[in-house]
């Protein structure tokens, strides 16, 4: 289940043009290497959010105009309601050197624990402009995709953000793949939970360049008793 996007603060409501939203903010990050990781919570407040429900989990995926958060909550299968608390946070933006996991860098790799999930972080950058415009192609292709939160900031169409997250299945092989819309596996496999979510930062201009994060999330798979 989606909850809809109009239970969110009207604050955090994209404007809709052509194929994606234009956040009525300007980016505070707009360079990619200063980007930082966070493994806790943070008070960066969201320009455009969206829940996700997968089969075991809540998953609310945040565009920040600094970068991006994901924050998740585990819960019981065919539980609907909204959770109150969240047992993983991740923000990758500008402006948090001091409580990054590397004040000076994007690690390329990361791994933390939190509560029962394992997490497993990696990031890479790439100055290939074509990189960038296919990237950009793609996730506007999936940008209506329910488990994908794709946006444009003002100034320039290809200066996007996008965020998709889904639960792997046994034999899952597209968690590699940029489109937004093959993003739909709900699934626990291997005696764990594991959900993964991508993120994708666009920098064009003179010195055009992207930032793509992936993030998994493993725990024992929780026994249910009827």
């Amino acid at each position: 289940m989606t909850i809809a996007d109009d239970q969110l603060d009207s604050a955090c409501s994209p404007i809709r043009v052509a194929a994606l939203p234009v956040l009525g903010v300007d980016p505070l990050d707009t360079d990619g290497r200063l980007l930082r990781l966070q493994p806790g919570p943070t008070s960066h407040l969201a320009v455009a959010s969206r829940f996700v429900r997968l089969d075991s989990a809540m998953v609310r995926l945040d565009i920040l105009s600094a970068s991006h958060r994901v924050m998740m909550a585990a819960t019981p299968l065919g539980t609907i309601a909204p959770v109150e608390g969240w047992d993983v946070h991740e923000t990758v933006a500008c402006g948090s050197a001091a409580a990054a996991v590397h004040p000076d860098r994007l690690p390329s790799s990361h791994t933390w624990k939190t509560g029962d999930w394992t997490m497993s972080f990696r990031s890479e950058l790439s100055t290939d402009p074509d990189s960038l415009q296919a990237a950009a192609d793609q996730l506007i292709a999936g940008a209506d995709h329910p488990t994908a939160l794709v946006a444009s900031f003002p100034g320039h169409p290809l200066a996007i953000t996008g965020l998709t997250v889904h639960q792997h299945v046994a034999g899952d092989t597209n968690s590699g793949d940029t489109n937004c819309s093959d993003s739909t596996a709900t699934a626990s496999t291997g005696g764990q939970t594991s959900i993964e979510w991508r993120s994708w930062h666009l920098y064009p201009g003179d010195d055009p360049h992207m930032v793509t994060t992936t993030t998994i999330a493993t725990r024992p798979l929780q026994e249910t008793h009827s």
